[in-house]
């Protein structure tokens, strides 16, 4: 059962308070004029229902996580079944993974995170997925699973085996109980990482930006994308730096943005059926600035996935790439 592209990771309930004008005093009760949404959430599953709702092939996606066994899970299984992929979901007693997303106007959003079943996953379960699975693309973010510390040699192992051809993006995130330094033993066997400059910084090891993404090609890696929110993304290869404007949206709230940028960047990368370290500037510029339609695609609704849709995409990619393309720095490194 192989598959283009595969997604690991935490499997999450979102609890969104979207555009809130303030935070409550305590002892206080502040009326959300936007109500609060439950919406499914976790890198893997994003990344997924994104592909999935852009009308990629069903039969060439999965995913692969963990659930409790709690009225949480119940919810996420029945979504995540109402998209038709293939959905690897290993189920263990007690709580679904959780998060409290607070969403100020004009500000970054609040998250306040319970891992819960991500704790208590089985590397076993998670080889023999990838193993029946042989992706051609893997995404995947670890930082608070059991797992962690069991990734680097777990990937050395498959790096010789079902994922030896494989591409593997490194989503990154502040890792839980643990040192940014954890990620420096992953880097030996990922193709590409992505993150906002303070976690490549962070995960490099390092003070500034550009001596991060040094050593992170030193370690392996052959790729850096770096979304910057407003700003727009860059992408840097051993060869070039692409810097990229950003796409003008109606903002509504941000939970999913860098996913469904993951998947716009995998998606396109599997269908340029090229290295993306043989690319030359002007394909690096396409692949990036697909992968940030979809991320803003994301930002124009609440919840992680409701704003992507093939038709949202592709407008914005309509409307916007021709002057995103031509405001695109390319450096040659």
């Amino acid at each position: 059962m192989k598959k283009k592209i595969l997604s690991w990771g935490t499997c999450m309930c979102d609890i969104i308070g979207p555009e809130m004008e303030k935070i409550a005093e305590p002892g206080i009760i502040e009326y959300l004029t936007k109500g609060i949404e439950l919406r499914l959430g976790g890198h893997p599953v994003d990344v997924i229902i994104d592909l999935a709702r852009i009308g990629v092939n069903l039969d060439e996606i999965a995913v692969v996580s963990t659930v409790g066994t709690d009225l949480f899970a119940e919810l996420l299984l029945r979504e995540i079944k109402g998209y038709g992929f293939k959905a690897f979901i290993q189920q263990v007693e007690g709580g679904t993974g959780k998060t409290i997303i607070l969403s100020l106007k004009g500000k970054d959003r609040l998250c306040h995170l319970d891992p819960a079943a991500c704790m208590r996953m089985s590397l076993d379960y998670l080889e023999n997925v990838i193993h029946e699975t042989e992706p051609e693309f893997f995404t995947f973010r670890p930082g608070y699973t059991n797992l962690d510390t069991e990734m680097a040699s777990m990937l050395g192992r498959l790096r010789e085996g079902p994922l030896k051809n494989s591409f593997l993006l490194l989503d990154l995130c502040a890792p839980y109980k643990k040192d940014w330094s954890y990620y420096l033993e992953l880097l030996p066997h990922v193709d590409a990482i992505h993150g906002n400059s303070k976690e490549i910084i962070r995960a490099g090891g390092e003070n500034t930006f550009e001596k991060a993404t040094e050593r992170i090609f030193s370690l392996g890696a052959n790729s850096v994308f770096l979304t910057k929110e407003d700003a727009g993304a860059e992408l840097l290869t051993q060869h070039y730096r692409i810097t990229q404007p950003s796409f003008d949206i109606q903002f509504v709230e941000p939970s999913g943005c860098g996913d469904a940028f993951c998947a716009g960047i995998v998606h396109s990368l599997s269908q340029a059926k090229k290295n993306i370290s043989k690319m030359n500037a002007d394909e690096l510029a396409e692949v990036l600035v697909r992968g940030q339609a979809m991320g803003a695609a994301a930002a124009t609704k609440v919840g992680c996935v409701e704003g992507v849709t093939k038709e949202k995409v592709e407008s914005l990619l309509g409307s916007q790439k021709k002057r995103i393309l031509d405001s695109t720095e390319k450096q040659k490194l």
